[in-house]
């Protein structure tokens, strides 16, 4: 009987959370990520990624390898509740640490170490090291999209590092890119705007429009979202990734300071996001295996790649 009561109980409680009866009596829910305001939630953004490469050069092919490991702790806080459902965000980035390893030289930067000096000259911490102890405003829509994102100092560092004699044009492009919009939402909004912004039944699914960079290149895709699991705790969405191309086009690879083009490529992998309850986006994870194929520098590569990322919530506070 106490089980019983205790399965009603729940749920009521997600029915009054998320749910909407229907006429047919099918249990639908609303998928929101809320942002309350004066509540502050820190977040630890992590990439891991384990590069292997493999170059033509006449006959004999050579062999390279990278591995990155990058955390980025930085907080969100609603700052203001605007008209027709727009949230203003403040986005203070805190710290960094940040590792690279090649077969020739391992490079190592806490930001917490006041003795330690930002390795700016590697091309490749410039992708995370822009946006150190900065403060973004993104505007979110409704339905939890970036729509607009302004900076100061982002105007000013866009200016400075793309004036006409401070760079060579290779690093004009390049900073262009580390200093993108889509690279900051990319890499600070922990949603991804993957909930469908209409009610769903628990076995729907339903394909946002996803944009992922994928260390060099980007993947501009439409996953197929599913509830695989809920509870009184949340909701676990997840998307499985099972032989997808990404598009033809420009590759950087960071360790080599130059841009190749790729023909083919091949990805597995998994999606998931994990939505409290309340409406709280307490994690999210990309897991892909990558396999791509191309020429850099006049010369055929063959690339496999491990990518991690995940974005998790370390906690909320109000003051």
């Amino acid at each position: 009987m106490r089980k019983e009561l205790l399965t009603i109980i729940t749920m009521m409680f997600l029915l009054t959370v998320f749910g909407n009866a229907q006429e047919n009596d099918a249990m639908t829910y609303r998928l929101r990520a809320k942002l309350p305001l004066a509540v502050t939630s820190k977040y630890k953004f992590t990439e891991i990624q384990d590069i292997k490469r493999k170059l033509k050069i006449g006959r004999d092919w050579e062999e390279m390898s990278l591995q990155r490991k990058v955390s980025l702790f930085y907080s969100l806080r609603a700052a203001d509740k605007l008209a027709n459902g727009f949230t203003d965000v403040k986005i203070s980035v805190d710290s960094i640490v940040y590792e690279l390893t090649s077969p020739d030289k391992k490079v190592i930067y806490n930001s917490w170490d006041i003795s330690a000096f930002p390795p700016i000259n590697e091309t490749d911490f410039l992708r995370y090291g822009f946006g150190v102890e900065q403060d973004y405003n993104f505007l979110y829509s409704p339905y939890s999209e970036v729509s607009k994102i302004t900076s100061e100092h982002l105007v000013k560092k866009r200016e400075l590092f793309t004036g006409a004699d401070v760079a060579p044009s290779k690093m004009k492009d390049l900073v262009k890119e580390y200093l993108s919009d889509r690279m900051l939402v990319f890499i600070f909004d922990p949603m991804k705007n993957i909930l469908p912004d209409y009610d769903i039944q628990l076995e729907d699914t339903w394909s946002p429009t996803v944009d992922i960079e994928m260390g060099g290149y980007w993947w501009n895709f439409k996953p197929e979202f599913k509830i695989s699991s809920y509870d009184r705790s949340g909701f676990l969405l997840e998307s499985d990734i099972d032989s997808v191309r990404v598009d033809k086009g420009p590759v950087y690879f960071s360790d080599m300071e130059s841009w190749g083009t790729i023909s083919d490529s091949h990805i597995d992998g998994k999606i998931s996001s994990f939505l409290s309850t309340q409406g709280r986006q307490e994690s999210a994870l990309l897991n892909f295996d990558v396999k791509l194929m191309g020429e850099v520098g006049g010369r055929e590569f063959t690339q496999t790649q491990n990518i991690f990322y995940s974005w998790e919530l370390l906690g909320t506070y109000k003051f």
